[in-house]
């Protein structure tokens, strides 16, 4: 009976270190394209320390949630920002942060009537920078809350161009999710790279070494999505 018990124990034990957490589904061709790798550091904390490759750096972030009437009106406000060395040559980028969205339910109807929006302010050395990023929520031309809370939007780094699409579907799953389970950036209708959220360690795909700009376009935008608080996985 010890045994059994003890191969039983081992069994379930196996069974648990089986079970691996949804992966997000990316583009056929993306992986063999890109260099995979984590954002180390950036977990579920409010603040703290990350390093990916030869960029370090800190974060802080926030979010609060004001609603009325049983949710009948749901006001989402947040905050976050990064500071990283490694990104520009002697100077260190800064990026602040803001979020906010609206949302009214009516039954089992919801509307928004101020979407989710994401942006961030990017400087060094206390002046701008060439660079921007901004996420939007869509919603149909009635501003109701469609099933995927899809999001898009342009990041810009040192003269590239990406657009920004969130993705919610899982590896192996025909089935979309309504949060994204992350983003892919494309360029010119191509994916470059890609940021999956779904867990305390984000996971990127960053283009080669050798397309540099690219390759900062991507991390900077990365690390943007990576600090965002987003209510919908928040509440």
């Amino acid at each position: 009976m010890k045994h059994l018990c003890l191969l039983l124990t081992a069994l379930a034990l196996a069974g648990c270190a089986a079970i691996q957490p949804a992966q997000m589904a990316l583009p056929a061709d993306l992986p063999a394209r890109t260099e995979a790798t984590t954002i180390a550091g950036m977990g579920g904390g409010t603040r703290g320390s990350f390093t990916v490759g030869t960029v370090a750096g800190n974060y802080a972030r926030s979010a609060t949630r004001l609603a009325f009437f049983d949710d009948l009106a749901v006001f989402d406000r947040g905050g976050a920002g990064f500071n990283a060395t490694g990104l520009v040559a002697d100077a260190t980028v800064e990026a602040s942060c803001k979020m906010r969205q609206t949302t009214v339910t009516i039954g089992i109807v919801g509307f928004s009537p101020k979407p989710l929006a994401y942006e961030c302010d990017l400087r060094a050395r206390g002046a701008p920078l060439a660079a921007r990023f901004t996420l939007q929520e869509s919603r149909d031309t009635f501003g109701q809350v469609t099933a995927q809370a899809q999001r898009r939007g342009p990041t810009e780094w040192d003269g590239v161009a990406l657009t920004i699409r969130s993705v919610h579907t899982v590896q192996g799953s025909p089935l979309p999710l309504q949060a994204p389970m992350g983003y892919v950036f494309e360029q010119d209708g191509r994916a470059v790279g890609a940021i999956e959220l779904n867990g305390l360690t984000p996971r990127l795909w960053l283009p080669p070494v050798g397309d540099a700009k690219t390759r900062q376009t991507v991390l900077v935008g990365a690390l943007a999505l990576a600090v965002f608080w987003d209510p919908a996985q928040l509440y």
